[in-house]
């Protein structure tokens, strides 16, 4: 069979596969290719030509190539999904021991969980440090987030909410705060909110607004929005 032929075999396989799911082939996001490539096994160099033939089409229509996505990556790469499984479960077990009450440590464990949910995608320091609201996005029926960053789009793993923790519950939360530290900026009404208090008429979070923000020891904010610099988030 010529390689067209083959190629041409491989994006109806895809493409049928989407329509029997209900997904859609063009554009296809990371995650419905990341499940064609778990619902037809076959070895890394056959997916390899999966991907990089879905890549090719996307790419020719004008769409981003979901295949680049570090999801996708990490099935057709052994050592890559033995990295994402292992920082998937360093992240969910440390989050799992944040405590969730008291002032101002459920504040901290708020925010610390974002950070764990961030590092178990394998994001540096450097990245999450320069992470606006706007750059997180829910997954669409999925419970999952996607990251943009660096010209990509980065998304949770699936390990996460295998090992017990909601990656959009951790943000979910997390937008919360920040939206009160934004707009009611007193660290007594964040301690309401965290003891329980509602807050149902505030607007949503700015996109630009810095994701982390510095917290001093008491949990008060910079008078101005300042991201949290990379040095803090490493350590």
């Amino acid at each position: 069979m010529a390689a067209g032929a083959r190629d041409a075999a491989q994006w109806n396989l895809f493409s049928d596969w989407c329509a029997a799911m209900g997904d859609i082939p063009l554009p296809a996001s990371p995650l419905t290719l990341a499940r064609f490539l778990l619902a037809h096994p076959a070895a890394a160099n056959p997916h390899r030509r999966r991907v990089g033939v879905i890549n090719a089409m996307h790419r020719n229509q004008g769409f981003a190539p979901p295949g680049e996505a570090e999801t996708v990556r990490d099935l057709i790469d052994a050592r890559r999904q033995n990295r994402r499984r292992s920082r998937a479960c360093n992240a969910a077990a440390a989050i799992c021991q944040l405590p969730q009450k008291g002032w101002p440590t459920a504040l901290f464990a708020r925010r610390d969980a974002m950070l764990l949910v961030l590092t178990a995608v394998g994001m540096p320091a450097t990245q999450i440090a320069g992470l606006r609201i706007g750059d997180i996005e829910e997954a669409t029926g999925e419970d999952a987030l996607k990251i943009a960053t660096g010209g990509e789009t980065l998304w949770t793993p699936e390990e996460l909410s295998e090992l017990g923790v909601s990656p959009t519950g951790v943000w979910r939360r997390w937008e919360e705060v920040r939206r009160v530290q934004l707009q009611l900026p007193a660290t007594g009404r964040v301690a309401q909110l965290l003891g329980g208090a509602s807050f149902r008429r505030l607007d949503p979070a700015p996109p630009e607004l810095p994701l982390v923000t510095p917290l001093d020891r008491w949990g008060a904010t910079p008078l101005r929005p300042t991201p949290l610099s990379a040095a803090p988030i490493a350590g």
